[in-house]
């Protein structure tokens, strides 16, 4: 299913460089047209216009054989988990998507080693919406002989009217998928045995940057957003991840994987797993916020590291009621382009925060009321939740 290192194969034009700085564009127009949008290569377009994938993965970014685990965080974004749940991940913040090992399969499919893969995301604030911008990878390879080769890369970018920009940082020598994310410009191959590791390839007609690291079995798939066509835009923007099975992979459960880990593995994680049962959204926001993620992403929000301290070791119905009385802050557009005009949402985020505390800490609940009064957003945005906070009923 995957395109590894082609330049043309009818009208598919892949760009393929090693995974070092650079900055590439694309205004690609191929995929199958789907209703207002265009799916993915090799999907099909339903009776009732959605993008779908005959096996496995997602129609709009990538479909696949069923030999794959598969998570995604798409358009709003939505995240689903190697399981297919979905929750709405509408926060201004850096976070864990997944950690993994597979296995080095050689050209003959034998063993030679063993990989690890941190994947880390985040998004931006572009008006009264919050997107993916981009995505870090950090691979570390263990070769049977004793070698061992580390890369940390960062992919995250724009798109503006149908022109998308793919910005890309590189460090070899470092697994650390916090970065730093520098200019390296090396050639990413096993010296002993020419063996490509990782290898970093745009589809120009589909849109669409791919991290490549075919003998470890993983592909990283990542799409902007369109900045200025928003809700017009054809391709749905958003990040994917497939693992192939074949290489025996390992779901290392560390508290911040949002993918969570797959139903059937003995250490599965799903959605059921988490605790406080209130929605799936809740619940994976929950984890985020506890995750304590560094917010080192080219627009950094430190509200969202607070926001680890203001959940910590706080009693869970207190919890619940934090998120049941200020979530809406997050979630409703209108109000956020009102209230923040940022483009990592400081503004906002500290107003979740602070109110967050009315239930977990000793905030006033008039003092947030008086917060948003004074902004001049308790009547712009004709909100139900708006005025349910303000007349008292959320707190």
């Amino acid at each position: 299913m995957f395109s590894y290192f082609i330049h043309c194969v009818g009208i598919l034009i892949i760009a393929t460089r090693y995974c070092f700085a650079y900055v590439e564009t694309s205004s690609g127009t191929g995929g199958v047209p789907c209703g207002n949008y265009m799916c993915g290569q090799d999907a099909i377009c339903t009776t009732n216009k959605k993008c779908a994938c005959n096996e496995s993965g997602n129609g709009n970014i990538m479909c696949l054989s069923s030999g794959y685990y598969s998570a995604f965080i798409l358009n709003d974004p939505l995240l689903e988990t190697y399981d297919g749940e979905h929750a709405n991940l509408a926060i201004p913040c850096r976070y864990g998507v997944t950690e993994i090992k597979t296995d080095l399969l050689d050209d003959a499919n034998n063993k030679s080693g063993v990989c690890d893969l941190h994947v880390r995301a985040f998004n931006a604030k572009d008006k009264g919406k919050f997107y993916l911008h981009g995505v870090d990878v950090a691979l570390s390879v263990s070769f049977d002989s004793g070698d061992s080769f580390n890369v940390s890369v960062r992919k995250y970018g724009t798109a503006n009217n149908g022109t998308y920009t793919y910005n890309i940082n590189a460090t070899q020598g470092s697994y650390n998928v916090d970065g730093p994310f520098k200019d390296d410009r090396s050639a990413f191959a096993h010296n002993e045995t020419g063996l490509t590791v990782v290898e970093c390839t745009i589809d120009k007609e589909n849109n669409i940057a791919m991290i490549n690291i075919t003998h470890c079995g993983i592909v990283v798939y990542y799409r902007p957003y369109d900045i200025a066509l928003r809700r017009n835009q054809s391709y749905i923007p958003g990040l994917g991840i497939a693992i192939k099975k074949s290489h025996d992979p390992t779901f290392v459960s560390n508290n911040e994987s949002l993918a969570l880990i797959p139903t059937g593995l003995t250490n599965a994680v799903t959605m059921a797993d988490l605790p406080l049962q209130v929605s799936n959204t809740v619940d994976i926001l929950y984890r985020a916020f506890l995750s304590d993620i560094v917010q080192n992403n080219p627009y950094p929000n430190s509200w969202c590291e607070n926001a680890t301290l203001t959940f910590s070791n706080k009693n869970t119905t207190s919890v619940k009621n934090a998120f049941n009385g200020c979530l809406w802050m997050l979630q409703t557009p209108k109000f956020i382009r009102c209230y923040d005009s940022t483009n990592n949402g400081e503004k906002i985020m500290e107003l979740f925060d602070t109110c967050s505390n009315i239930f977990v800490g000793d905030v006033n609940c008039t003092d947030v009321q008086n917060t948003i009064s004074t902004s001049g957003c308790d009547h712009a945005t004709n909100s139900i939740n708006v005025l349910l906070f303000m007349n008292g009923t959320y707190c």
